[in-house]
């Protein structure tokens, strides 16, 4: 007799959207019947990592309270969108080489294996070049008509279009970083130029993928672009005159709130608060906020040796030669540390930026640091050929910490996680123990200001 799993997945939960605004949140029953001997996958779009099906039959009973997507990956790393809404029933079949459904939106499942979209255009046109952007308009623009005249249900239609819409918006808000490793074409001088005139209005994003980290990225590269004015404290207001709905402007000034918090700490939080308090309408965010600044006075007692003002740490960090620095050396001087590692990818990314910002402020009283917190033969041979590549490139001084992620400095820092930056007056007070990363203007605000 075939054994039978029953998982119950809680987390993840996506949010109401047209037609299930104001539903209670119900369970969506999945049955996946996996037929090969090899482990396949399911998970909800929004989260990272994946749920291992084993063969046999696996029950699932997600609590949903609106549309969600979901991906499904067999053991040759094939992979199928799917979607439901609360009270809907999934039935998947796994044979080893594909995949077939039933149930109650087995049309929309149809639809979404027959009309994939990833971005890509045929050869030769360059990701990332205005062709490539030509070419993706026009493909979304099949796609609509196609979803227009399809008779599926309009809820699907409706939100599956923005799903479209935030799959390309976030292709095209990664060419930056992707150029940075050699792929893609260059983007031309004018590429960014859609940013100036982009704003989200329907509440229905709420339930897409990583809503909230492409809505955080295109805000981050208006700013970027000058298309956003920059301010150090009070950005929040800024972004939320882009969000024309209410309660996606709600949710999303609290996802920030809770961004910030997840960083690590800011001393900057209750500024936050009161700039974004008036514009934060919808219960359920208002509900969060309160929960949040809970959380902010747990975080601030954590960090209470790190608050603005505190003296910070000193520590000794090395040279490729060996030669020793310590923190204390800098003062009179207001230092950036920029603390990392070579395995950690959004740390290299980083790095032009910080590079381009220790050039710019070259001539005036500023050290920029780069701290590597790499041990073991092997990395910091891979981190003494980084620095021997760059020699000489930029004014910024690169060392390496003993003892790396298990010092007693980054211990006392609460550095569990890079990049991490740390910004320092002259007199070797802390000014912001969780300051942005260099790619973020508003780094470069905060050291003008500390300039003057």
């Amino acid at each position: 007799m075939e054994r039978k799993r029953l998982i119950s997945l809680v987390g993840g939960l996506c949010l109401a959207v047209i037609g299930t605004v104001g539903a209670k949140a119900q369970e969506v029953y999945i049955t996946v019947e996996n037929k090969s001997t090899e482990d396949v996958f399911l998970q909800p779009e929004d989260t990272t990592g994946y749920r291992k099906v084993l063969p046999g039959t696996t029950v699932m009973k997600p609590v949903v309270d609106g549309a969600c997507y979901y991906r499904f990956v067999d053991a040759n790393s094939n992979f199928y969108s799917l979607y439901v809404e609360p009270g809907d029933t999934l039935e998947l079949l796994y044979d080893g080489k594909k995949l077939s459904w039933s149930g109650t939106k087995a049309r929309v499942q149809t639809f979404l294996d027959e009309h994939r979209y990833i971005g890509r255009a045929p050869e030769p046109i360059k990701t990332y070049s205005q062709e490539w952007v030509h070419y993706n308009e026009e493909k979304l623009g099949e796609l609509y008509g196609l979803l227009d005249r399809s008779g599926l249900p309009a809820n699907f239609v409706a939100v599956h279009k923005e799903y479209l819409r935030f799959v390309f918006l976030n292709l095209r808000l990664n060419a930056r970083t992707m150029q940075m490793f050699g792929h893609g074409a260059d983007a031309g001088r004018d590429y960014y130029d859609f940013l100036k005139t982009l704003t989200f209005g329907d509440s229905l994003i709420l339930c897409l993928p990583k809503w909230f980290s492409v809505m955080k990225d295109a805000m981050e590269e208006m700013e970027k672009q000058g298309f956003l004015t920059v301010s150090a404290t009070h950005y929040l207001p800024i972004y939320a005159e882009r969000i024309t709905d209410e309660k996606l402007r709600s949710r999303f000034l609290v996802e920030m709130l809770r961004f910030t918090l997840r960083k690590g700490f800011s001393d900057d939080f209750n500024v936050y608060v009161d700039d974004v308090r008036p514009l934060i309408t919808d219960r359920k965010a208002l509900e969060d906020l309160a929960e949040m600044e809970k959380q902010y006075l747990t975080l601030r007692e954590k960090n209470k040796d790190l608050l603005r003002g505190m003296e910070m740490p000193d520590f000794t960090a090395y040279t490729q030669d060996g030669k020793a620095y310590t923190l204390s050396d800098m003062k009179g001087k207001v230092v950036v540390i920029d603390f990392w590692f070579t395995g950690c990818i959004p740390c290299r990314a980083e790095m032009p930026y910080f590079d381009r910002l220790a050039e710019t402020f070259k001539d005036r009283p500023v050290q920029f640091l780069s701290v590597s917190l790499d041990t073991g033969d092997q990395l910091m041979a891979l981190w003494k050929k980084m620095v021997s590549e760059k020699d000489g490139k930029s004014p910024v001084l690169n060392l390496n910490l003993p003892g790396g992620f298990r010092s007693d400095f980054t211990a006392r820092m609460n550095i569990r996680s890079v990049p991490r930056v740390v910004l320092v007056d002259k007199d070797g007070r802390i000014v912001d123990a969780y300051a942005k990363r260099p790619s973020d203007p508003k780094l470069k605000l905060q050291l003008e200001k500390l300039m003057k």
